[in-house]
């Protein structure tokens, strides 16, 4: 009996999903590393220079940015 019949039918699709997000994130790791993260780096200070705008409706002291998707505490400003 194979190990993939112990396991019920969720748990197969949730393991091949983490399967899949694994091999994602390790195809991807030398172009995250070498533009991805720098051009967000770079979009994200330009961003800062403007003045983060926080997205309407969010409340409490943590924002996110509407322009550029960063997480900041008060205004952005």
């Amino acid at each position: 009996m194979s190990s993939n019949k112990l396991l019920s039918i969720i748990d197969r699709r949730l393991k091949l999903g983490g399967d899949r997000k694994r091999v994602d994130k390790e195809s991807l790791k030398a172009y995250d590393q070498k533009v991805y993260n720098p051009a967000m780096t770079k979009l994200r200070e330009d961003c800062a220079a403007e003045g983060h705008e926080g997205i309407s409706g969010t409340t409490g002291m943590f924002r996110i940015c509407g322009k550029c998707g960063l997480s900041f505490i008060g205004n952005g400003r």
